[in-house]
């Protein structure tokens, strides 16, 4: 009888022992992505904003109407494949060349995609993006470039799920709209007024878009949290949750990597991401990039607007000795305006190398004297910090005073797009691999994207002209023309092309290097 008892009394214990085991492990946890982002993010109107600042956005929304496939390289790195378009929320095309050298193209919506609102996209919400982008003067490109400006003539809705655009030649048309954000334009017309017509206000603060993840808390400062949106109409991610969290010092974000506490630390310094590697539980991924790292000097701001002291500086840069001993060789020369690896490159020889003797003479034949100037670099950048102390050093030694001066990130774009620094560092990565949009987005006198204000009429008119070239040898020569020119003006010192990083936790799967070097997180799952 007691051993009876003993034995019903042992099996009620395991019974229970194997209930509080479940009970200890409760439901399945979400998994939840936490990025360690070094600055804040001042507005997510991409329409509105430049910088790494503007990137979250780009991180969860509806972003490609078409997109790029995939390819695999060195070290099995997952990278897009620029040469291949492939359906997103566009499904299908047609191009139609014209008799009288415009091109036509008719874009199909796919059915079914739903707005984070609700709301269902159509053709209209397209052909709304397209003119909102022209009416906030956004797309001085395609205009220059000759092939696209949206208006109501050249963008028209045939039908719910159809958009007919017309461009004056057959370009980088598709290329553009792999890089375009798809808004809710219902949405935003509830929430615009007759003074805010593209509903800017709006939209600096309120996301209206689709996409994988939904915004669901953002306390400025401190963090943005998004969550799965399960009436997406793509493939189901992995991921339930992310989270964006602001954490300025460097060091922190390498502590909270290593430590787990964050998955991803973003934009660290070179010698970090080298420290980091073979740190158990952290790995790196790393691809060649043509990211552009220069510093820009405006010419329409003494004493930059002084050729020989422009050229004198570019002679002063120590650029072998940045490669060597900030990037440790992990970046790439670039000796002109034009990175290495953009179809077209015309690679040129470098017009200016490291020679003290020359800068000091290009300096005394300026006729200035007692040279003072401040370098302004971007406080969530320290590799520029690095690189500007060796700089200054150098310009010490042809007897120019150098100040270094450090600003938050918000406060470094917001002066950027007044065109108000006259010395400062940039990185500047197009997202189109084309010699033409490059030189567009950074010499083009009226380009937003032209922040060092740099102006010449030749290469204004050669920028216009290519663009309606048909003949890509004849473009191509333009656009070497144009390099000439911009190497003898030297607006700013071209650097190098420093490689992609990024570090995470090791059990991050399914990353894909990005055209654009933005993280579509989405795509990600955690073991």
């Amino acid at each position: 009888m007691l051993v009876a008892r003993k034995v019903l009394v042992l099996a009620l214990i395991a019974v229970l022992a194997a209930g509080f085991a479940g009970c200890a492990q409760g439901p399945a946890q979400p998994k939840t992505l936490v990025i360690a982002n070094p600055g804040d993010i001042e507005t997510i109107d991409n329409d509105r904003s430049v910088g790494p600042a503007k990137n979250a956005i780009i991180n969860f929304a509806e972003w490609q109407w078409i997109g790029y496939g995939q390819k695999t390289g060195a070290n099995d790195v997952l990278m897009s494949d620029t040469t291949k378009l492939v359906p997103r929320v566009v499904e299908s095309w047609k191009v139609e060349p014209q008799p009288d050298g415009t091109c036509k193209y008719t874009l199909k919506v796919r059915k079914g995609v739903t707005f984070h609102s609700g709301n269902e996209l159509t053709a209209e919400d397209l052909k709304f993006g397209m003119l909102r982008r022209a009416g906030l003067e956004r797309d001085w490109l395609e205009n220059t470039q000759g092939f696209w400006f949206a208006s109501e003539d050249t963008c028209k809705v045939i039908d719910k799920y159809t958009l007919e655009c017309t461009t004056e030649r057959q370009g980088l048309f598709l290329h553009i709209y792999t890089q375009r954000w798809v808004l809710d334009s219902k949405l935003v017309k509830e929430n615009s007024a007759a003074d805010d017509p593209w509903g800017t206000k709006y939209l600096a603060k309120n996301p209206a878009t689709g996409g994988a993840f939904k915004v669901t808390t953002w306390v400025p400062g401190v963090e943005m949290v998004m969550e799965r949106f399960p009436e997406w109409w793509g493939p189901k991610p992995k991921l339930d949750k992310i989270v964006w969290r602001v954490i300025p010092s460097v060091s922190d974000r390498v502590l909270l990597l290593k430590a787990g506490e964050v998955d991803v630390a973003m934009d660290l310094p070179v010698k970090e991401i080298n420290a980091l590697k073979g740190t158990p539980g952290v790995k790196i991924v790393t691809a060649p990039s043509t990211n552009q790292l220069f510093i820009a000097m405006n010419p329409q701001m003494p004493p930059f607007d002084n050729l020989k002291l422009r050229q004198a500086f570019s002679y002063a840069f120590p650029y072998q000795e940045v490669i060597d001993n900030i990037y440790k060789g992990a970046a790439t020369d670039m000796p002109g305006p034009v990175p290495v690896g953009v179809p077209g490159h015309t690679q040129p020889t470098r017009r200016f190398t490291t020679d003290l003797d020359k800068a000091r003479q290009l300096l005394q034949e300026s006729g200035l004297s007692n040279v003072e100037v401040t370098l302004t670099y971007n406080a969530g950048f320290q590799t520029h910090e690095d690189i500007a102390i060796i700089f200054q050093n150098s310009l010490t030694q042809i007897g120019v005073k150098c100040n270094l001066e450090k600003l938050a990130s918000g406060q470094f774009n917001s002066l950027l797009l007044k065109k108000q620094v006259p010395f400062f560092f940039y990185e500047a990565l197009a997202w189109i691999r084309s010699p033409g949009y490059i030189l567009n987005m950074n010499f083009q006198s009226t380009a937003h994207t032209n922040q060092w204000d740099y102006r010449n009429a030749a290469v204004d008119d050669l920028l216009a002209r290519a663009g309606l070239e048909n003949d890509p040898a004849t473009a191509n020569a333009m656009f070497k023309q144009i390099e000439g020119i911009l190497l003898e003006d030297a607006p700013m010192i071209n650097i190098a092309q420093p490689n992609f990083n990024l570090a995470m936790r090791d059990n991050l799967t399914g990353y894909v290097v990005q055209n654009t070097e933005l993280h579509h997180f989405w795509l990600l799952d955690k073991k």
